[in-house]
């Protein structure tokens, strides 16, 4: 029989819940609210979050909201209002031009540029030995050998 116990710690927690949404009033899904970086969460898609204060928080830290494509925001706790408005950050960005690449064609070309380097220039040879032994049980003998040596010339 199995037997599981469970212990739950709970300790009181302040709970810090609120919308983050932009000028127009659309919800902010995935904006990253933190408080002192010791705690943080991210708003669902509605843009809505609940946020547990560490058990030392005062009003004067700071809240810091962030999502891509708004400018991050900082608040004190004592002066947060709902709901919280991000402003949108708009950066244009320098023209980039894409040229077709032709991944096969390269790697022919890389690999014939490499052969110097991966072949030796003199001829090397290199022996060896092989044994495989076939058993059925440790104690009892082989059921085959077979014994080879090996030569390769590069």
């Amino acid at each position: 029989m199995l037997y599981v116990f469970v212990k739950t710690v709970t300790f009181a927690q302040t709970m810090l819940s609120g919308t983050v949404q932009d000028e127009s009033n659309n919800p902010i899904p995935g904006a990253h609210i933190f408080i002192n970086e010791s705690a943080g969460t991210v708003t669902n898609s509605n843009g809505e979050f609940r946020l547990g204060l560490p058990e030392k928080t005062s009003g004067d830290q700071l809240i810091q909201i962030t999502c891509i494509g708004f400018k991050p925001k900082k608040v004190a706790l004592s002066e947060l209002s709902f709901p919280i408005i991000l402003i949108e950050d708009l950066s244009l960005l320098d023209e980039v031009t894409i040229l077709p690449r032709d991944y096969g064609k390269e790697l022919i070309v890389n690999a014939i540029q490499a052969i110097p380097n991966n072949y030796p220039q003199l001829e090397e040879r290199h022996r060896g030995f092989i044994r495989e032994i076939a058993r059925w049980d440790e104690n009892l003998p082989p059921i085959y050998v077979a014994e080879s040596v090996i030569e390769a010339v590069k």
